[in-house]
């Protein structure tokens, strides 16, 4: 196998997982801001209870982002 990588690839890949942090991120903050107010009554429980699992499946991606853009720089 051979290494292909330039360091334009491996700027745009970093790019990339910047784009997908930022990204992650704002909807990580939407997220958490709605579910900071309160289960509105249109929603069900079992759609609620989803949305906290998600909120917490997303806090953890960001987590590892972050981690993947910090040895990737």
């Amino acid at each position: 196998k051979y290494n292909l990588t330039t360091k334009w690839e491996a700027e745009d890949f970093l790019g990339r997982l910047i784009g997908e942090q930022k990204s992650l991120d704002t909807k990580l903050k939407s997220l958490s801001h709605m579910l900071s107010r309160g289960q509105p009554t249109f929603i069900k429980k079992d759609a609620w209870d989803l949305l906290v699992e998600q909120e917490v499946v997303m806090q953890k991606y960001d987590e590892i982002l972050i981690k993947r853009i910090k040895i990737s720089s």
